[in-house]
C-alpha cells in the first residue's frame, strides 16, 4: 500500500467513527427498534434532541428530533421521540415537558391515559406545555383569593348590625364582665397591699416552723424509729398464745354457767332450788317480823334499870 491510499482508509474510518459516535451521543445507535411517536408543543424552551423520555419517573425513551410542524407558520413544534417497543402506550395518553433538576435541564412525561387502544408506531400524540411557576401560583392564588373574598364577606356579614344585633350585645355584656374582673383584681391587690405585714409575719413563722423542724428533724427520725420498733415488737409478740388463754377461760366460765343453770354447786342451788329460796323467803320474813316487834315493844326483849335491879 502507498500514503495515499492508507490516508483515504484512515479517513474514511475517522467518518464511521464519527457518524458512530454521533449516533451513540444523540441515542440513536441503541434505539433504532424501538416505536417512535411524536407530540406538537407551542414552545419547547430548554428541551433538546437526545434529552429522556420518563413514564412514572422511569426512563423509556428519548427525544429523535424537535422541529417545526410547518416553516412558513412556525406555532407549532413537532418533536419526536422514540419509547421501547415492550411500553404500550394508550391512544389517549399526554406528553408533557417537565424539568428533569433544578439545573433547567428538561424531558418528556408520558401520562397514560385510559384507552384500551394502543398507539400504533409513528402515531401523535397529545402534547402540554410544562407550567410556568406563574402559572403554578396564579393557579394556587385563584382559589385562596375566592377563600379571602368568601372570608371577607362573612365577616362583612358577621358585624352586620342589622342581623347580628345579638353580637353587639354579646361584646358589650363581655366588655362588662372584663371590668368586673379587674375591679376585683383590684380589690385583691388592695387587700394583699394592705395585709403585706400580716402576711410577711406568717411567712416568716412558717419559715421559723420550718426551720424548727429541721432542727428536730434527728429527734423526728428517732420518734419514727421507735415507732417502728413498737410496731414491730407488738407484730412479734405471741398474740396466739393470749387468744388461746382466752379461749380457754371462755370455755371455763362456759362449763361454770352450765353447772349453774344445772343446779350444780351452791350457786346452781341457790337460783335453782325453790325449797331453798321459800325457807330463805320465810326466814326474812320472820326476821321482819321479829324486828318489827321489837321496835313496837322494845320491853319484851330488853329490861334495864337505873339503879342496877333486874326485872
Amino acid at each position: 500500500m502507498n500514503k495515499d491510499i492508507k490516508v483515504a482508509l484512515l479517513a474514511i474510518a475517522a467518518i464511521i467513527m464519527f457518524i458512530l459516535g454521533y449516533q451513540f451521543m444523540s441515542g440513536a445507535l441503541f434505539h433504532s427498534s424501538d416505536n417512535n411517536y411524536q407530540a406538537l408543543f407551542t414552545n419547547v424552551t430548554s428541551l433538546k434532541k437526545s434529552d429522556k423520555v420518563f413514564v412514572n419517573g422511569l426512563q423509556v425513551g428519548i427525544i429523535t428530533n424537535i422541529s417545526f410542524e410547518n416553516n412558513e407558520q412556525p406555532d407549532k413544534i413537532k418533536v419526536q421521540f422514540s419509547v421501547k417497543n415492550d411500553i404500550k402506550i394508550p391512544k389517549n395518553s399526554l406528553v408533557e415537558i417537565f424539568s428533569v433538576s433544578l439545573m433547567g435541564n428538561k424531558g418528556l412525561k408520558i401520562n397514560f391515559g385510559n384507552s384500551s387502544e394502543i398507539a400504533k408506531n409513528g402515531s401523535s400524540l397529545i402534547g402540554i406545555n410544562e407550567k410556568g411557576i406563574l402559572d403554578g401560583l396564579s393557579e394556587n392564588m385563584g382559589p385562596l383569593a375566592d377563600n379571602s373574598t368568601e372570608l371577607i364577606g362573612n365577616v362583612n356579614t358577621l358585624f352586620d348590625r342589622n342581623e347580628k344585633e345579638n353580637l353587639y350585645i354579646t361584646i358589650y355584656q363581655l366588655n362588662m364582665t372584663l371590668a368586673s374582673m379587674q375591679k376585683m383584681m383590684e380589690s385583691m391587690n388592695m387587700m394583699v397591699m394592705n395585709n403585706q405585714r400580716s402576711i410577711q409575719g406568717t411567712l416568716s413563722n412558717v419559715d421559723k416552723i420550718t426551720g424548727a423542724m429541721a432542727q428536730k428533724q434527728n429527734d423526728i427520725q428517732l420518734i419514727i424509729s421507735n415507732t417502728r420498733e413498737l410496731t414491730q415488737q407488738m407484730k412479734q409478740a405471741d398474740i396466739s398464745k393470749s387468744l388461746n388463754q382466752l379461749n380457754k377461760n371462755m370455755d371455763e366460765l362456759s362449763i361454770l354457767m352450765n353447772d349453774v343453770n344445772k343446779g350444780k354447786g351452791s350457786l346452781g342451788k341457790l337460783m335453782k332450788d325453790e325449797e331453798l329460796y321459800n325457807k330463805l323467803n320465810a326466814t326474812a320474813n320472820s326476821a321482819d317480823l321479829l324486828l318489827k316487834d321489837m321496835k313496837d315493844n322494845p320491853k319484851r326483849y330488853v329490861s334495864f334499870s337505873v339503879f342496877g335491879g333486874k326485872k
